[in-house]
Parts: C-alpha cells; structure tokens; sequence
C-alpha cells in the first residue's frame, strides 16, 4: 500500500485492521473515536509518504478508459474521488493484462439493511489473459470528514457485488474477505476475480447515536451540511436524507431525499430571479434551482424545506407563507398545485412535499 494514498482524504483515523465477522457473528463493539481538535486547534501536518516499494506501481486511472496493467509488477490503480470516497483496484499477475472501469449512475438497489456509502457503483471488466494472476482486490477510501460519513461507525462498511441471476448486491463472504484499514480510511476486498459491478454499503444501524443524549436511538435519517453548486451524494435503501445549505439572514434551503435509490443532489442559487407572483412578494430574495442527477425510483419522500430565522418570523407573517415554483411554460413562478405543504411553527419552516425535486422554487409571502 502506497504510504501516499493514505494522504488521499487528509487527517488519519485510528489504528487498527478489523477482519469481516462470519455471517450471524455478533459484531464487535465499535472502537471509540478520537476526541476531536479543540477550537482554533491545528492540525499536524501528514508524515512524508515512503518511497515506492520494489515491482510495485500507483497509476492514476480514468474511467470509461483502458489501463494497462504490467506483468509481474503490483500496480495499484486510483480512481477520481467521488463526492464521499475514491475507488482503487489492486492487481499482479504473470502476464501483461488491461482493465476498464465504468460508473453506473443508477444501480440496483442495496441489501436488505443497508444503504449506499457511495451514490454510484463501479463496473469492472478485466482482460481475457489471467495466466499467473496472484492478487486482485476491490479497495475505496471514504472522506471522514464528509458530514455524511462522519454521521457512521465506518468500522461496519462493506464492499459488495452485484448478481445479475437475482438482480441484487451481496456482502457476505462469499465475494471475498473483506479487512476495514481504519488508518488508511480504506475497505479492501480480496477476490479471485475482479470483474463484475462493486458498491459500497453501510448498515442502516450504523448511524451513530446522538452524542449529547446517549438515551436516543439513532434514527433511519442523516442531515447532511451542504453548499450551493456542490453535488452532494445521497443514499439509497430507504434512507432519509436532508440536505441543509448555507444560512443567510432569512434563512435555510433544504431538501429532504428518501428512495431506494442512491444520487447526487445539486442546488444552486438564483440572484436574479423571475418576478414574484401577482400579489405576492419575495421571503428570500434568491430562489434555489434544484438538480437531482439520475432518475428516482421508489420514492417515499421527495420534500423542499426553507426554515426561517426569528428575525424573518417577526417581519412578517409567517403563516401565509407559500414556497412557489419556477414554470417554464409560462415563464413565471406557482404557488398552486405543486404538493402537499406544511407551516410547522414549533420548527420556524415551510415544507412542501412534491413528486420532483427538480426545477427552481422560492419562497413568498402576500403583499
């Protein structure tokens, strides 16, 4: 293992090497996690990365295109980073080889229990010529600091493969042993065969308890702290995700996400947007266009949140409040028949329960 590629995601972990239990095995107690820096703190500088060891090489690869693979050299191919963790294959055999990485945007949907880690899955084809082969392996780096992953006991992650015959990912041991380098933030798996399509999945149970009352259970849910034009990866396997962007003095957009199915969700701001509806004014003076990156299938809830500051409540009323949509057939924005909305006092917020989180919405009160 490259000392480099322990870099990837910046400060390190822990240090231990945990082994994938056996099926039915009860699982072992998460290691507890480093107190984190205290405030104004900075962080030590990484050590230097160690020379390259002998017959063995790091290649950057592209996916979509070939990469060669040399005989009798270990080569280590990296992918680029994606928005909650990178993608590597390790690969050595006797003969010179080529492989070929594609993402698949829209995968089937995760084992029972657990959700996606990564939005996208990873589809590998190795070359016919396997004379000699003595090691393959499916590896990924996950972000700890993503305010996605940081919300889990990383230690219970899991790499799995998708069978066609069932239509379905798997994550037993059947696949390959499975070691989480905590150091590394890294799961590798070993396996006879690299081909085939890979995810990387999470128990939903994984989610960590609230800190500061150990008396709740952790909740099917994560809020996840997000920019405007950032694509921020959101999980699948019925799973609950908010998204919460940047506060201004009015305050908060957000997206609620539930489905079966792992994407990337994009919102950018709008600073000059279309007139306000006849006899309504604009709360926010921005509107928030909304992209959801691959279809959704399966959705049990799709929700656009704007959560208003004290200052805002008490400058208008706030339970005439509606949130509007930007119609491009008539190039003006509606505030009627786009879903189910919400005034929820006791949480400051207007919510809007919709069939496609797609497209440009604002929020608006009457003259």
């Amino acid at each position: 293992m490259h000392g480099i590629k322990a870099l990837l995601f910046g400060v390190l972990q822990f240090t231990a090497v945990i082994a994938l239990p056996a099926p039915g095995a009860a699982p072992a107690a998460p290691a507890a996690p480093p107190a984190p820096p205290a405030a104004g703190a900075s962080c030590t500088s990484p050590p230097a990365p160690p020379a390259p060891k002998a017959n063995e090489v790091l290649v950057n690869g592209t996916f979509g295109a070939s990469t060669g693979l040399g005989a009798n050299v270990k080569t280590d191919v990296l992918f680029p980073a994606g928005p909650t963790g990178a993608f590597e294959l390790e690969f050595q055999g006797a003969s010179e080889n080529v492989l070929m990485v594609k993402t698949n945007p829209n995968p089937a949907p995760p084992p029972a229990g657990f959700i996606f880690m990564d939005p996208v899955s990873y589809i590998v084809s190795l070359g016919a010529n396997s004379a000699g082969v003595t090691l393959q392996k499916i590896d990924w780096f996950f972000d700890p600091k993503n305010s996605f992953i940081s919300q889990f006991e990383v230690a219970q992650g899991r790499i799995g493969k998708f069978v066609p015959a069932t239509n379905s990912f798997i994550v037993d041991e059947t696949i390959g042993k499975l070691e989480v380098e905590l150091e590394e933030n890294e799961y590798t798996l070993t396996v006879n065969d690299l081909n085939g399509e890979w995810g990387v999945f999470i128990p939903a149970s994984a989610k960590k308890v609230n800190a500061t009352d150990p008396n709740l259970k952790a909740k099917a849910e994560v809020v996840i702290q997000s920019d405007f034009g950032k694509g921020t990866a959101v999980s699948g396997g019925n799973f609950k995700n908010d998204i919460a962007f940047p506060t201004s003095d009015v305050g908060l957009f957000e997206v609620e996400y539930n489905a079966s199915t792992a994407n990337v969700i994009t919102v950018t701001q709008n600073k000059n947007p279309a007139p306000a509806p006849p006899g309504f004014k604009f709360v926010d003076p921005t509107s928030f266009v909304v992209n959801v990156a691959s279809p959704v299938q399966n959705s049990t809830l799709q929700k656009i949140d704007y959560i208003f500051t004290a200052a805002t409540a008490q400058a208008i009323n706030v339970t005439a409040g509606v949130i509007g949509k930007f119609d491009e057939a008539t190039m003006s924005f509606k505030v009627n028949g786009l879903g189910e909305f919400e005034f929820e006092a006791d949480e400051l917020e207007w919510t809007l329960t919709v069939n496609d989180l797609n497209g440009e919405w604002a929020t608006f009160v009457p003259v």
